[in-house]
């Protein structure tokens, strides 16, 4: 006999009773779910509240773990489980390596319309909609004057308005109807972002980035207020190479004032991304330890902060300061700057002495910065 119960969502759900006591996936959320067992052969009510979904990776307390590990269950870039309809129409290329997370905005049953059956569409909801109006205006300003002919009838400032307003309306219908798709990868060695249009089969873009071509990320956010109010946040993910060109860039917007947005904003494309760049990067630091080499991180107007081992080198005006992690008191950061305090620094409103300061935002690779600090140096922003 066939359980059945319901999902957190509200969803009414129905599986035979070999199912009673397994865990599942609802088809209508994705969420996990419980299927309850049995009693007297069929159960009614609601199933148990699906457990917490876990953080996204970049978000995670073992963000820094070693690149060479991998990622048991993989996920969307927003932390979410894979659901079994979801269509990603282009295989992720070989070359970005083993993936860290994937998404796609198709499923297997969405299938494309033509564009004769969305113009149908479209023209039949114009030609209603303009209809009403006309008879509306036929009510109010024929019949009640006693006039039949149509020239009388209708004022001709609301038939106009009603046509432009139709033909937008309209236009953003048949736009908002196309068949535009994306899917995404991110792996360990780079990512990769597809988009078809028309038909699943019809790829109009193709671009695969692998960090190995980069040397440097640089990431801007700008809110945006409109009378006070919040009205959005605009993004930018720039990876320079070593002469300090652009090799590759993603850039967006999200409403989120709080917090980050939706699971599947693409935002969460980025943050992934710069998560599996650092993985990258971090390859470098066994390399230092072993080379005695430095870290170079670049600042604004040629000044740089350079790590090593137990060494924090600072370049700022043509003036270098090189400091042993036994000579530094202390680093922190605060509104946006890093301050770096020698051992016995005095900081006063007009002059410090051993105080040293640069904004978070003019430096290269940051959050790299902040993991490799810790690790080199033995100090935590």
């Amino acid at each position: 006999m066939p359980i059945t119960f319901t999902c957190a969502c509200g969803k009414s759900l129905q599986v035979g009773d070999e199912y009673a006591g397994r865990d599942g996936t609802c088809p209508g959320c994705g969420q996990a779910i419980h299927i309850p067992g049995p009693a007297d052969g069929q159960i009614t009510g609601q199933a148990p509240r699906p457990a917490p979904r876990p953080p996204p990776l970049w978000d995670r307390p073992d963000y820094d773990a070693e690149p060479d590990d991998d990622i048991a269950i993989l996920r969307t870039h927003g932390g979410m489980p894979i659901a079994a309809d979801e269509d990603l129409f282009v295989e992720a290329p070989a070359e970005i390596g083993t993936l860290h997370s994937q998404y796609t905005s198709l499923k297997t049953h969405v299938h494309p319309s033509t564009r004769a059956a969305r113009l149908f569409r479209v023209l039949l909801l114009f030609t209603l909609g303009w209809a009403v109006v006309v008879g509306l205006v036929w009510v109010d300003h024929g019949m009640g004057q006693g006039h039949l002919h149509l020239g009388h009838m209708l004022p001709a400032a609301i038939v106009m308005l009603t046509a432009v307003v139709g033909c937008v309306t309209a236009g953003i219908y048949f736009w908002s109807t196309r068949f535009l798709h994306t899917c995404s990868y991110v792996g360990k060695d780079g990512i990769a972002v597809f988009q078809c249009a028309g038909d699943r089969d019809r790829v109009f873009r193709s671009e695969v980035f692998l960090f190995k071509d980069a040397a440097e990320l640089r990431i801007a956010k700008t809110r945006q207020y409109y009378l006070g109010s919040y009205a959005g946040t605009n993004y930018a993910f720039l990876w320079f190479d070593e002469r300090g060109q652009i090799v590759y860039r993603f850039m967006g917007r999200y409403k989120s004032e709080v917090g980050t947005p939706e699971p599947n904003d693409p935002y969460h494309f980025m943050l992934m991304a710069e998560h599996a760049w650092i993985l990258h990067l971090m390859a470098d630091i066994d390399r230092i330890l072993a080379d005695d080499e430095l870290l170079h991180f670049q600042l604004k107007e040629g000044d740089f902060v350079r790590l090593g081992p137990d060494q924090l080198i600072l370049g700022q005006a043509g003036r270098i300061i090189e400091l042993h992690a036994d000579q530094i008191e202390k680093i922190t950061m605060g509104d946006g700057v890093i301050t770096v305090w020698e051992v016995g620094a005095k900081k006063g409103w007009f002059a410090s002495d051993g105080v040293h300061q640069f904004m978070y935002h003019d430096l290269g690779n940051a959050r790299f910065f902040a993991m490799a600090l810790e690790k080199l140096v033995k100090f935590r922003l």
